[in-house]
């Protein structure tokens, strides 16, 4: 769909065409496809978003922490990768250094890695390394387990989902052209057409290309990015169709960002965020997807839906550690480590169910019955640099790291993202399951009960690269129930709700070839959430509050005479949020929240980390972003935002603890008419005032860099 109506005065580049011709056929509740909530007041967040299996529901109607951010709010912002999306969450952080090759994140506390997120609600098909965002409608985010609503993540995420809604094309026709600069030396150009054709436009088209090139914010490192993204549909009065088709690439050259452990008695105060520590290193990332989807309405109220999709994800470099080990008071390090990594993942991703409504008497059942499965095999080869001495404030030239060693049989030459023929497959895995759920609902549906139960099939084969012999497997099976309540007990302005929910974690495999059990897999975890809040919705303004507790089984370091191994241990994550969001005053919008969470790990292999903190969570988060329409200056209109985290441990001994930080963020944006075409510009400056702090925490022990001072500007025509 077309970005909201909104857009056009904020100056967003979608929506500005009046609709031409007679307008789509509109789907049906029980349907997906061209049903997206439509823009909360202010048109930076949806009313709502798609409850996994349960499909598209209101805020209000939907029993779990769910944000939906909408393309009107990434364009304004110049988000150009997910992390700069993900920066308004107060539930949100990140796991990677600003600017590294990979973007993974923590929600409620727990990991969420970049290869975990869904498509369009499919697991597999999203693209690794970083997301770019210019071909993304909306990008929701669910907060706690799901494994009943969307079955388990690859790799068993259970602080949160993240779903990217593509774009589709609107009754409206969209011709927008976009030319930018990032700092220091980067431009690029955004092109995105949309196009309905058909004598009742069922037909539509949505094309989205991006090119972008040149320096960035850290030190003597050069960027090339692209995508070229393709959005078809069909939509009649019973059937809906979809293709969704994309191709992106992103080169990093000279250099990454990076990660510190500490040793001795205290952390190092952070460098210039614009430091390169790894000048030489070069790495790339190649994803391909397609994804098809499909909806029947076979009565009125039922519909029955199916979605096939398949990726090939290819990676080069230091693709999997960039990294300073053991850095004392004044910054020396003796332990420098570069991980050149090549390898590849292929998924194919299906799903397929019913969903339907029917009254009995007094109640309501909306009830999905639904079948998914994904398959995903994964190549992994690792060469290593010799460890080497340097200093975080005055880096070394390093050596550079050797490529992955070449398996007999393959070829692959240096530098490039492809393989003549493919390396070793080294994992295996193949997630299947099934799933029902009833929505029962009484009096207008002011009281709502969830019910729910999915059987999920994990079956894992891990294999070394040199010889492609198997070392380990399992075939593990699951149930995993959930309930909700939803009540409205005043009108529906008030939701008030409760939920218990489980989330399902593939068995853990040690991916650390410096641990004396590497390779060892762990069956699946199964982790518990109990969660209450409430919700009001004022029409102009909406808050959402939320207490809730999440328990995780997960593995930890242990040190034993020098060696290192990794181990099951348990976390519970308590927590408090609060979110807002909306235009409570004409030509004011707010978007934004605090969270107050405690991590601890109650019991431990070797009992060294009960009782201690949870690394890499801080006790407070708070996000807070504005915009004013000036009164006095028609079109322009002024932005900011704030972002804190409080002080959190990096390690699981609770040794080294980062300081709070606070980042501010500044924009403005001008809308206006250039021979008859709407123009907006853009300028968007981000940490404001360069200030250099370690941000969060990494695996366990690693502290993460934030990025420097960054300038965004843009200039949007649509014809």
């Amino acid at each position: 769909m077309a970005s909201t109506p909104r857009a056009a005065t904020s100056g967003a580049g979608q929506g500005l065409a009046l609709p031409s011709g007679p307008s789509v056929a509109p789907s049906p509740p029980t349907g997906e496809i061209g049903n997206l909530p439509p823009a909360y007041a202010g048109g930076e967040i949806a009313r709502g978003a798609r409850l996994g299996m349960l499909g598209n529901r209101d805020f209000m109607d939907t029993p779990f922490n769910v944000t939906s951010y909408t393309s009107a709010l990434i364009e304004n912002q110049q988000a150009r990768t997910l992390e700069q999306v993900l920066e308004n969450d107060p539930s949100v952080r990140m796991t990677t250094s600003a600017g590294h090759i990979r973007e993974n994140f923590r929600i409620r506390g727990f990991p969420v890695l970049g290869s975990e997120l869904a498509l369009n609600g499919m697991y597999g098909l999203a693209p690794d390394g970083h997301v770019p965002t210019e071909f993304l409608e909306r990008v929701e985010v669910l907060k706690g387990p799901g494994a009943l609503l969307n079955g388990m993540a690859p790799f068993g995420a259970v602080g949160g989902s993240i779903n990217l809604v593509t774009k589709h094309a609107g009754d409206a026709p969209i011709t927008s052209v976009s030319t930018d600069f990032t700092s220091s030396s980067q431009f690029g150009t955004h092109i995105d057409v949309g196009r309905r054709g058909g004598d009742h436009n069922q037909f539509g088209l949505r094309y989205n290309g991006v090119y972008r090139s040149g320096g960035t914010a850290l030190n003597e490192q050069w960027k090339v990015r692209g995508l070229n993204a393709l959005g078809l549909d069909f939509r009649d009065e019973r059937v809906r169709l979809s293709i969704d088709a994309y191709h992106s690439q992103e080169i990093f050259k000279n250099g990454s960002s990076f990660m510190a452990s500490f040793t001795g008695i205290g952390v190092a105060a952070a460098p210039d965020s614009s430091t390169n520590l790894f000048v030489g290193s070069n790495a790339r990332f190649e994803n391909k997807a397609i994804q098809a989807r499909g909806e029947l309405d076979v009565a009125e109220n039922v519909t029955v839906f199916a979605g096939v999709g398949f990726l090939d994800s290819r990676n080069f470099g230091f693709t999997n550690g960039t990294q300073a080990a053991g850095v004392n008071l004044l910054g020396n390090y003796s332990r420098a480590r570069i991980v050149n990594l090549r390898g590849y993942t292929n998924s194919l991703s299906t799903q397929d169910g019913v969903r339907g409504q029917v009254d009995t008497g007094p109640l309501r059942h909306q009830f999905v019955l639904s079948a998914s499965a994904l398959k995903f095999s994964q190549s992994s080869e690792f060469g290593f640099i010799s460890p080497y001495s340097s200093n975080i404030y005055l880096p070394v030239v390093p050596p550079q790291a050797p490529p992955p060693p070449v398996v007999p049989g393959t070829a692959f030459r240096l530098g490039k993202p492809y393989f003549e023929t493919d390396p070793r497959k080294t994992a295996e895995t193949y997630l299947a399951s099934l799933a029902f759920a009833d929505t029962i609902s009484a009096f207008d549906e002011r009281i709502q009960l969830i019910g729910g139960l999915r059987s999920q099939r994990v079956m894992t084969k891990n294999f070394r690269a040199n010889t492609g012999m198997e070392t380990n497997s399992y075939d593990s099976h699951r149930l995993s129930p959930a309930f909700a309540l939803i009540v409205k007990p005043f009108d529906k302005r008030l939701s008030l709700y409760a939920n218990y929910i489980e989330g399902l974690t593939q068995g853990l495999r040690v991916t650390n070839p410096q641990a004396t059990n590497f390779n060892e897999s762990f069956p699946p975890f199964v982790s518990k959430q109990i969660e209450t809040g409430a919700k009001l919705d004022l029409g102009i303004l909406a808050n959402t509050l939320s207490f809730y507790e999440i328990t995780q089984p997960t593995l930890a370091t242990v040190t034993t005479g020098g060696l290192i191994s990794y181990k099951p241990v348990r976390q519970r994550n308590q927590g408090i949020e609060w979110t807002v969001f909306g235009e409570p005053i004409k030509g004011v919008r707010v978007l934004g929240g605090v969270t107050y969470m405690i991590g601890v790990i109650t019991q431990s292999a070797d009992g060294k980390t009960t009782g201690k903190n949870a690394f890499g969570i801080p006790r407070w988060q708070a996000n807070l972003y504005g915009e004013w329409d000036l009164p006095y200056l028609v079109g322009v209109t002024a932005e900011g935002r704030v972002i804190y985290t409080s002080a959190l441990y990096v390690d699981s001994l609770n040794w080294y603890r980062i300081p709070e930080w606070t980042r501010f963020d500044a924009g403005l944006r001008y809308a206006t008419k250039v021979y008859g075409a709407d123009m907006t510009l853009r300028a968007n400056v981000n940490n404001l005032f360069n200030h250099s702090y370690w941000s969060g925490s990494f695996n366990d022990g690693y502290a993460t860099l934030d990025a420097p001072r960054t300038v965004l500007l843009s200039a949007t025509v649509n014809f």
